[in-house]
């Protein structure tokens, strides 16, 4: 099963609100459901998923969207020298930030990959869902980022 998510602009909090855990719960959530309703093949054979591949794609971390760019030397601009070793600096320092600011977010993402958190029923022997099972079966989540790197041309206003 392939999912992809794109433009979350996860930020560093200097430039407004971002997305709250609770959507991402929602979504771990959501995703349960769409692998259960996935695993039905037709109305009587229901086969769980093999796994899930989750790809981020595009902007998931937002750098560009930090306010630290504009106390940054002139020269160290998203539209600047990106071979300035202060700029790989600035990137490193808010992509941390990001990181530290969207932990619990992060975290449920992460989550994705624990069996009792991921899985379903298994199959009856009637070929439908097994009521009451046992056990659950796992189904795995790969989860692929693709960053997306545009140019973009911001005013820093101070």
């Amino acid at each position: 099963m392939l999912v992809i998510i794109s433009d979350l602009h996860l930020t560093d909090g200097t430039s407004g609100e971002t997305i709250k855990p609770g959507a991402f719960r929602a979504f771990r959530e959501a995703l349960r459901e769409l692998a259960y309703d996935a695993s039905w093949r037709s109305e009587k054979e229901y086969v769980p998923v093999d796994g899930i591949d989750l790809v981020l794609l595009g902007d998931i971390l937002d750098v560009i969207r930090s306010t630290r760019w504009c106390t940054a030397p002139t020269e160290v601009r998203p539209w600047g020298d990106q071979n300035d070793a202060r700029f790989s600096d600035m990137v490193t320092r808010i992509t941390e930030d990001v990181i530290r600011n969207d932990e619990q977010s992060l975290d449920i993402l992460r989550s994705l990959h624990i069996p009792e958190i991921m899985s379903l029923p298994p199959t009856a022997q009637d070929g439908g869902v097994a009521v009451k099972p046992s056990y659950r079966v796992p189904v795995p989540v790969r989860i692929h980022y693709l960053v997306a790197f545009s140019q973009y041309l911001h005013t820093c206003v101070g």
